[in-house]
């Protein structure tokens, strides 16, 4: 599939503009996301996990301020639906995600309203925040 994709990104001369990385450490992805106007995450769904969880690359894209495109799966669609930080996908239809990234970079003023919107939820969505609320539910068990 990525062979698919880096083709297609030729073929649509959009090479100066999509960039695809490969694995890379934790830390070189906090200092490189932040150049971008928008971060996409296309997992496949392999069980029901995804339904009640939300993937950390979410808030990553989140507090690095970038806009997203993500799959459609329940829970990350509610997420971003709620914050308004992007668009999400079926990852299962190649040709549904080639249309709506398509579309999506077409309208530079959405994309920025997305990434607004990020940097807006990043003072709720971040380690330190997270941190305190998590302290304050296990207090309140007590």
């Amino acid at each position: 599939k990525r062979r698919d994709f880096e083709s297609l990104i030729v073929k649509l001369g959009l090479s100066d503009r999509v960039h695809i990385h490969g694995k890379f450490s934790y830390n070189d992805m906090l200092n490189f996301l932040p150049k971008y106007d928008i971060g996409i995450y296309l997992a496949q769904r392999i069980d029901g996990n995804f339904d009640i969880t939300v993937p950390t690359k979410l808030f990553d894209c989140i507090c690095a301020g970038v806009a997203v495109v993500m799959p459609n799966f329940k829970s990350i669609e509610e997420e971003i639906r709620d914050i308004g930080c992007g668009i999400t996908v079926d990852t299962n239809d190649d040709e549904k995600i080639i249309a709506a990234l398509l579309d999506f970079i077409k309208h530079k003023e959405t994309i920025e309203k997305c990434k607004q919107a990020s940097i807006n939820a990043e003072s709720s969505y971040n380690w330190t925040t997270q941190g305190k609320n998590l302290v304050r539910f296990y207090q309140d068990l007590k």
